[in-house]
């Protein structure tokens, strides 16, 4: 790392491990950084300058997507905006999102809560296709394969702000994105404990289905919102789907 920083010296850091922690403030997506506290005693200099000016470079990269914020003794701030989540979202769903079928009929005793968590998600899909709102792609037997979603999806209102801003539905956006770091971050690793990983989301998924309207009353007041709920549900579906079968090793019913 070099960088500039203000103070009448050119700093140059070797630093093989940046810390960077994510916010537990589940109305913003936000990440923490302590690089400038890691690196303060060996420059000589005081956390909070050396952080102003790390910050300072990289607002020049980077700011289209972050809102920034020093913080004492030296933490670095940077809160995802919605037109970067957006763009996230829409990534993660791609151009074509697949339903893979199972038909096994037992849940596992072990994984109950997260098997129900998945089954559910895709009744919602297959409700939204029923609905008009997203379509799904069907084979033999009524097995759901493939789900269309708007190209694009309008996960931003005329102001570019996320259209969901219920607490429930970005509690569970924070959760996607905390698993979806978990599950590339800790890749081939043993340190995670996947089940507590599942866990979570699927009780972020139950708060944000009990507390968010999708269909019937919502629908006719906001096509985009049913919309964008149900994209986040997709994601929530497929990511439930990866730990299960991936990590879990059981199988992610559609129906139980």
């Amino acid at each position: 790392m070099s960088i500039n920083a203000d103070v009448n010296n050119f700093i140059t850091a070797p630093i093989q491990n940046i810390p960077l922690y994510k916010g537990r403030d589940y109305n913003k997506i936000l990440y923490i950084s302590g690089i400038a506290l890691q690196i303060s005693n060996s420059q000589n200099f005081p956390a909070i300058i050396l952080a102003k000016a790390l910050l300072s470079h990289f607002v020049t990269n980077c700011n289209n997507n972050f809102d920034t914020q020093v913080v004492s003794p030296g933490w670095i701030n940077l809160q995802m905006k919605d037109v970067f989540l957006a763009d996230w979202l829409d990534q993660i769903i791609g151009e074509e999102a697949l339903l893979v079928p199972c038909i096994s009929i037992y849940p596992s005793s072990s994984f109950f809560n997260i098997q129900y968590a998945h089954a559910r998600c895709c009744s919602l899909l297959r409700l939204g296709n029923q609905e008009r709102i997203i379509q799904l792609e069907y084979f033999e037997e009524n097995m759901p394969l493939g789900i269309t979603f708007p190209k694009p999806i309008s996960w931003l209102d005329s102001c570019q702000k996320l259209y969901f801003s219920h607490p429930s539905s970005f509690n569970l956006l924070s959760e996607l994105i905390s698993t979806i770091d978990d599950i590339d971050f800790f890749e081939g690793s043993n340190e995670v404990k996947w089940d507590r990983v599942a866990l979570r989301l699927s009780d972020a998924f139950f708060r944000f289905w009990n507390d968010c309207q999708i269909f019937g009353e919502n629908k006719r007041k906001s096509l985009e919102l049913s919309q964008a709920y149900l994209g986040l549900i997709f994601i929530t579906q497929s990511v439930l789907r990866f730990l299960l079968e991936n990590k879990l090793g059981v199988r992610a019913l559609v129906e139980l």
